[in-house]
């Protein structure tokens, strides 16, 4: 039970980082297809 507590420490620590990159990622995304449009 004590290796769960630590497994759930880390995945709140996971997995905003990884929305975050997702999010970032995104945007360069849309940014790159913006700058290509023109």
């Amino acid at each position: 039970m004590e290796n769960f507590k630590k497994w759930k420490r880390v995945w709140w620590l996971v997995v905003p980082a990884l929305l975050t990159s997702i999010t970032a990622l995104a945007q360069l995304t849309q940014v790159l297809i913006e700058s290509y449009r023109r």
